[in-house]
Parts: C-alpha cells; sequence; structure tokens
C-alpha cells in the first residue's frame, strides 16, 4: 500500500520536473543563428573546448553595445511598443575559470584594444587640428571670425568602474558604451553606496537597461538626461546567481541579464586538435563592429509574418507568467518580450552587416524566430540556475547528472557525498537508481560498491514557452 495516496501522482510530477531541469542544457542552433561569416567563433569555441552559448552571449553584448543609442524597433503598432538596442549579458561560470577570461579576450578585448587605439589616433590627429584651428580664431578679427571651433570627442568603446556622475559625463560623448565587469555581483552590490531615489547607483544599473539616462542633480551639478546604450556584460558564479534570482532579487534586477552557463567539463588534446595555422578572430569582430558602429539610427517594424510570431510569444509568455509559482521565471516572462524583439533587432543588423549590406527598416522571421530560439535557451537556464538551491528531489537528481556528465567517466556514491549532493553514500546509490529507472542513465555494480554513468542524450523536453518548439530558423 502506498505511503501517501498521492505518491504516484507526485513521482509522475518528479520525472516530468527532472526532465524538465536536466533539458535545460539544450543546445541553441548556433550554426544557424549565426552567418557563415561568423562561423569561426564557433570553431573558436570548439578549439576552446566550451559550449558556443557562452561565447554567443558575450557577442551578443558586444555587439549591441555598437548599436545607435536611439535605433528602436517597434513591436506593437497600435500602442507604439518600442524596445532599444541594449543588452545585458552574463557568463555563469565557476570560480577561477580561465575560459571565461580567455573569450572575453577574444571576442572583447582584443577587437576593441585595436578599434579603441585606431580611434585615439584619430582624436589627437582632429585634436592638433582644433588647437590650431583655435589658435587662429582668436587672432582673426571679431567681426569676420565666425563660430568658435568645437572641440573633437573621443570614441570610448569599453569602461569598467565608474560613479553615476562619471557615467552621465561620459555618456555625453560615448552614448554608446560596453560596460564589461569581470564580477557582475561584486557590480551589482557596489551599486548602493548612494541612497537617493534618482542618485542610488543600484537604481543607475537598473536604468541603463532602459536606453534613457534621466538627468541628475549631484553636489550642486546637474546632468542632463540623454539617450544612451549602455549594454553590459560580465561573470557570476552559478551558486551566487541562484541565491539572488531565488531569494535576494525582489526587484528582478538579473531578469534584465540575458544568462549562458560555462559548464566545466574535460577537455582533451590530440596531434589533430592543433592546427598549423591559428585562428584569429580578430579581423572578422573589427569588421563587423564597425559596420555596425557606423550605422546610423533605424526605426524598425515587423513584417507581418515576424508580427504574428511574436504575437505568439507574447500571448504565451502572458498565460505562463500567471500560471508560474516562481518569482525568478515570473521576472522571466514579464521580461519576453522586451529580450525577444531585442535579439530580433540584433540579428537583423547582423545578418545586413555580414553581407555587407544595409539593414532593411523591416524585420523578417528569421530574426523573429532566432529570438524564440533565444528565449527559450533563456528560460531553459534560469530554471537550471534555480534547481541549485531547490531542497527537491528533482533537484538533487539533476545535480547528480550534471555531475556525471561533467566528469565523463562512471562517478562513485563517494563522489556525489564529496560533491554535497547526498547526505551518506546508500543515498547516492538510491539516487543511482532513480536515476537510472528514469532513464537518465546506468548504474554498474562493482565488487565493492556500484557507479552511475549518465545518458550524454537527454530526453526531449517540453518547450520553454508550453507551445511547439520555435519555428526553423529558414
Amino acid at each position: 500500500m502506498a505511503k501517501y495516496p498521492n505518491q504516484e501522482a507526485k513521482l509522475e510530477d518528479d520525472i516530468a520536473e527532472l526532465g524538465e531541469i536536466i533539458n535545460s542544457n539544450q543546445p541553441l542552433p548556433c550554426d544557424k543563428i549565426l552567418p557563415k561569416k561568423l562561423h569561426p567563433i564557433l570553431t573558436f569555441a570548439q578549439k576552446l573546448g566550451v559550449d558556443p552559448e557562452p561565447v554567443l552571449v558575450t557577442l551578443e553584448a558586444t555587439m549591441a553595445s555598437m548599436i545607435h543609442p536611439e535605433t528602436r524597433i517597434v513591436g506593437r503598432k497600435s500602442s507604439n511598443y518600442q524596445e532599444v538596442p541594449t543588452i545585458f549579458s552574463a557568463i555563469v561560470e565557476e570560480p577561477g575559470s580561465e575560459k571565461y577570461f580567455r573569450i572575453i579576450n577574444a571576442i572583447v578585448f582584443k577587437p576593441l584594444f585595436i578599434m579603441q587605439k585606431e580611434a585615439t589616433e584619430k582624436y589627437k590627429a582632429l585634436l592638433s587640428e582644433y588647437k590650431r584651428d583655435l589658435a587662429k580664431w582668436k587672432t582673426a578679427d571679431k567681426k569676420n571670425r565666425g563660430d568658435k571651433p568645437t572641440p573633437p570627442k573621443e570614441r570610448q568603446y569599453i569602461t569598467g568602474g565608474y560613479t553615476p556622475e562619471a557615467l552621465r559625463a561620459m555618456a555625453e560623448d560615448n552614448p554608446k558604451i560596453l560596460r564589461l565587469f569581470d564580477k557582475l555581483a561584486r557590480e551589482a552590490n557596489s551599486r548602493g553606496k548612494y541612497t537617493s531615489s534618482n542618485g542610488g547607483e543600484a537604481q543607475q544599473l537598473l536604468e541603463g537597461d532602459n536606453g534613457y539616462l534621466p538627468s541628475m542633480n549631484r553636489r550642486g551639478k546637474r546632468y542632463p538626461s540623454c539617450s544612451a546604450n549602455l549594454s553590459l556584460l560580465g561573470g557570476i558564479q552559478p551558486d551566487l546567481l541562484s541565491k539572488i534570482i531565488s531569494k535576494a532579487d525582489p526587484t528582478g534586477k538579473f531578469a534584465r541579464y540575458n544568462v549562458a552557463t560555462l559548464i566545466r567539463r574535460p577537455h582533451y588534446l590530440n596531434e589533430d586538435s592543433d592546427s598549423d595555422v591559428p585562428l584569429n578572430l580578430t579581423p572578422l569582430l573589427i569588421s563587423i563592429y564597425k559596420a555596425i558602429d557606423e550605422l546610423p539610427a533605424f526605426k524598425f517594424h515587423l513584417t507581418p509574418e515576424a508580427y504574428t510570431i511574436f504575437e505568439k510569444y507574447h500571448n504565451t509568455a502572458e498565460f505562463k507568467k500567471f500560471e508560474e509559482t516562481k518569482p525568478a521565471l515570473i521576472y522571466q516572462y514579464n521580461k519576453a518580450d522586451g529580450k525577444i524583439l531585442r535579439w530580433a533587432l540584433l540579428y537583423h543588423i547582423l545578418e545586413a552587416v555580414a553581407n555587407g549590406e544595409t539593414p532593411s527598416e523591416t524585420i523578417s522571421e528569421k530574426p523573429m524566430q532566432i529570438a524564440g530560439h533565444r528565449i527559450r535557451y533563456q528560460l531553459d537556464q534560469v530554471r537550471a540556475i534555480l534547481a541549485r538551491t531547490e531542497n527537491t528531489e528533482p533537484s538533487k537528481l539533476s545535480q547528480i547528472y550534471q555531475l556525471a556528465l561533467r566528469k565523463n567517466q562512471p562517478i562513485t556514491p563517494r563522489d556525489v557525498k564529496r560533491s554535497g549532493h547526498a547526505k551518506t553514500l546508500n543515498q547516492a546509490i538510491e539516487d543511482f537508481r532513480r536515476l537510472e529507472a528514469m532513464g537518465y542513465g546506468q548504474t554498474i555494480k562493482t565488487s565493492r560498491t556500484c557507479k552511475f554513468v549518465a545518458n550524454k542524450e537527454p530526453k526531449v523536453a517540453k518547450d520553454a514557452l508550453n507551445l511547439q518548439s520555435p519555428p526553423q530558423i529558414t
């Protein structure tokens, strides 16, 4: 006789929840998302031994920071609902992850360093010319000398630490810039030095997401409002992020970030894996970044076909956010419309510049299809991150399964106990058997104990938006 009347139903719920958590690591079709010209980026990820998604979210924030701050995409004409190009990206990475810095170095630092060097040299030349013109202007006849020469402005592509005052002063000359932080959680925590409603640094971080910096008075100086594309990129540890979004994020601040987990797994080298020709992404990325940077402001509209896809996603997200009970996922559904439109805008521009073309003012189905895959991946990532702190059986089993995948070899009950996923060896053995019964691996008996081998091909999960899978990218 069952111990509880609903034990069978609970078991079915656990199996369904476990499947949803485990399948939260379903990959994106990056080869279809990125234009063929940018496929060397996927080769870079492969050679680095990482999934392409963390590289992709790094690329997204960097490309977005090049878009004109007054560019908009119209999601709904009747209400004039528009979104800005700003993107916040976060790489979820384990402490001391060397590969995180190698991704940042290849996608951000190397190309932007060269672009910054060129911009500084150009600024110095213009500054010298300005000084000569100013000197002539000062000595010329006041009646005929015309307007006073305007000093040049130096383009700045990237920034790190700043105060609210410095950010606003920077935005006057550089209304589009990438904010880069090694540790996003440290950045978010430091944003609380000021407590006034208009000057609070925590609020400042949130305001940067909407493409607009309101005016601010600080220490007797007034900083005017301005339009600004303050895209943001950084890393955060998975355990810390899971705690933030599950308990300590009442405003849904981190829902603004597009996340990708940098999964730690073995990466073995062999003689065939090293090419005589080094892979250098820098010239390719510079050409893409410059092409985006040189574009004027656009106001994009969806084609009827693209709007139909967007409408389906919107309606499903509206339904799901009232059905969902976890605040972190509710925040994600609240942000779904904006994220989808921003991804569609970004990939519409990327497709055009990769082909050497000027973007059309109408966005077709393909960028919206890509956005559909991106929001699905985003929701799945949040589910997986939440599972790290949830004290449920499916969450515990998923962590054991992921441990076995990362090790890429049979794991023992002692491995599970040391990792903190089971209190006793017997509990770990029982969990192995449950995972085997659910079809996620096999239990191997030995003379002294038993081991668990994970199936590398997880079961197919239902779509994150509870719809059919996002339309195939055409």
